[in-house]
Parts: C-alpha cells; structure tokens; sequence
C-alpha cells in the first residue's frame, strides 16, 4: 500500500480504523493489497461495481471505499466511510423528497399566478434539514 499524504480523507479514515477496529483495517488492507496484484475481486460482498470504472470496497464491518484504477494498476480511493444505517438513509430520502416536493410546489405556484393582475405569489425557501420521519411500519406501502 503507498503512502499518502497528509489530508488525505482515505488515509486518515485508514487510521482511526486501525485504532478503532484493528480488525476491519487489517482485512481492508489485505483486501487492497490483493486487488492491486489480482484485480477487483469477483465476490460481489467484497467489492461491486458502482458505475463506469468505479468500485467499491466492502467490509462485512460496514467498511466502505469506492476505488477506481489508474495507469499500472494503481488504485485510487477517494472516500471512506462506514456503511450508513437504515435509519440515517431514511432521513436523507425524507428530506430530499421533502425538498423536491416543496420545490415543485413554489414553482407550480409561480407559474400559475405570473399572469395574475395581483402579480406573483412565491412561497418562502425551506430547509427540511434534521426533519425527523416517522418509521414506516411493514404492513404500509
């Protein structure tokens, strides 16, 4: 594995991981290691494609690294995080979708009274930023 330098979001990642959980960092490492001699590994639960020529490494502790390859098989990963809970998706897919309706809802608006004698009508901006969502039960849908 080649050194990096300071800053480096993977690197410093890589080494709160090695303190953390000894563990996951050793098989991250070795799992590094052989894809830059052997290539990506066919075992979709230790890396899968993401789109175009990026990967990403996975670590049955939730690890998280998307790579792609440079010239002489050199791997570069750009980000490294830990696998995000059912719950922090939720609230990411509740305050966007609660953003994009809200978004559609000011322009339909506008755009129904641009023409009004009284002029437009525009509704405020919103942040639905740590908008907590109730959990859906398995009998909804």
């Amino acid at each position: 594995m080649a050194s990096t330098s300071a800053g480096c979001r993977v690197s410093e990642f890589l080494d709160r991981l090695e303190g953390d959980s000894p563990q996951d960092f050793d098989q991250v490492v070795a799992e590094l290691n052989r894809v830059a001699t052997d290539g990506p590994p066919m075992s979709p639960m230790k890396s899968r494609p993401l789109g175009g020529k990026v990967y990403e490494f996975k670590t049955r502790g939730g690890i998280r690294i998307p790579y792609f390859y440079d010239a002489g098989r050199l791997i570069v990963c750009t980000e490294a995080m830990r696998k995000p809970k059912k719950a922090e998706v939720a609230e990411v897919i509740g305050v966007n979708g609660c953003s994009m309706l809200y978004s559609s809802a000011r322009e339909y608006l506008l755009l129904i009274t641009g023409r009004a004698p009284w002029g437009q009508v525009r509704l405020p901006t919103m942040s639905f930023n740590g908008l907590s969502m109730p959990a859906a039960s398995a009998g909804q849908g």
